[in-house]
């Protein structure tokens, strides 16, 4: 549960942002019905629910990754082809 669940819960994100083909569809096998409501009982878990962020709030902050409008060490060594480790904030940023 531990190492699934955060994977889980963020890939929803990719059916918003990408394509209808990654919606996880209960419906389609036993097997999804089983994944969806193991979902479902971890996130109406108390201590799991207080940990996660708001989804709308949480697409939004990933949409600009999605979009390539972030604005992080990491988004700027993406886009640059780097490694964050390899991006300089000083020398590197790039201010509009």
């Amino acid at each position: 549960d531990l190492t699934l669940f955060p994977w889980a819960w963020r890939f929803p994100v990719f059916e918003t942002y990408r394509d209808e083909r990654f919606k996880i569809d209960p419906t389609k096998s036993k097997g999804m019905l089983k994944y969806s409501n193991w979902l479902a009982a971890m996130c109406a878990r108390d201590d799991v629910a207080r940990t996660l962020p708001i989804w709308d709030e949480y697409l939004d902050h990933i949409g600009r990754y999605a979009d390539g409008s972030a604005r992080s060490k990491v988004a700027n060594a993406v886009r640059d082809g780097r490694e964050a480790h390899q991006y300089d904030d000083e020398k590197d940023d790039v201010k509009d």
